[in-house]
């Protein structure tokens, strides 16, 4: 999967607005695959308490694409990099959850 903090992706758009070829098509990714377990591994470190995860194959889909990361390229050409750290996000979403439940 693709992981992008939204602030990144608010300056993705806010670039290409303002710089971006009006019509033409954008993909707003931060271009690098990451996986739901590495997603699931650092919640688990900023948790509090003991955390057990449980994967039931019998989810999966047997068509389902296991990696999909979106091409960024034309979006890096117009000046774009993703400035925020996904561990970062990931802590303050967490934090502001704990704040607010």
């Amino acid at each position: 999967m693709s992981v992008l903090p939204v602030l990144d992706a608010v300056r993705a758009l806010i670039k290409i607005a303002s710089h971006g070829i009006p019509g033409e098509a954008y993909n707003v990714c931060s271009g690098n695959a990451f996986l739901l377990s590495k997603v699931l591994e650092i919640l688990k470190n900023y948790a509090r308490t003991s955390i057990s995860i449980e994967v039931d194959s019998s989810k999966f889909r047997p068509i389902e694409e296991l990696i999909k990361v979106g091409d960024n390229v034309k979006l890096l050409a117009l000046g774009w990099s993703q400035e925020e750290n996904v561990e970062n996000c990931l802590s303050r979403i967490l934090d502001y959850w704990r704040k607010n439940i």
